[in-house]
């Protein structure tokens, strides 16, 4: 699917290559020169090691594809914590929110499991 990212101060976000969905955070606040712990911190480092982090495939940035990594009895350690950060936030207790989301720390939020 094609994608553009654009930028009012630069333009158009060139040669982006393959982008996973869970990326898309991490190029649009770069492009718009925003900082964040998670956004632009913790994606840009997992960015650096794969450019598709999917269900079924991860895709490192040399284009070497790992299909079904997820039934592996050893994962990458940066995938693992990817996922459990994922769902902490999503459906457990928040523990990664100080460290990655300070904004929403000692906030109401629409969950509590």
């Amino acid at each position: 699917t094609p994608l553009i990212i654009w930028s009012n101060r630069s333009g158009p976000v060139e040669n982006l290559g393959t982008v996973s969905p869970a990326f898309l955070p991490y190029h649009i606040l770069t492009a718009a020169g925003i900082t964040h712990p998670y956004y632009t911190g913790f994606l840009g480092e997992m960015r650096e090691r794969y450019r598709v982090v999917d269900r079924n495939l991860l895709l490192t940035p040399a284009g070497v594809a790992t299909a079904d990594w997820s039934r592996q009895k050893e994962i990458d350690p940066a995938i693992r914590d990817f996922r459990l950060i994922q769902y902490d936030m999503m459906f457990g207790k928040r523990h990664a929110a100080p460290d990655f989301f300070p904004e929403t720390v000692d906030k109401v939020v629409a969950h509590t499991s």
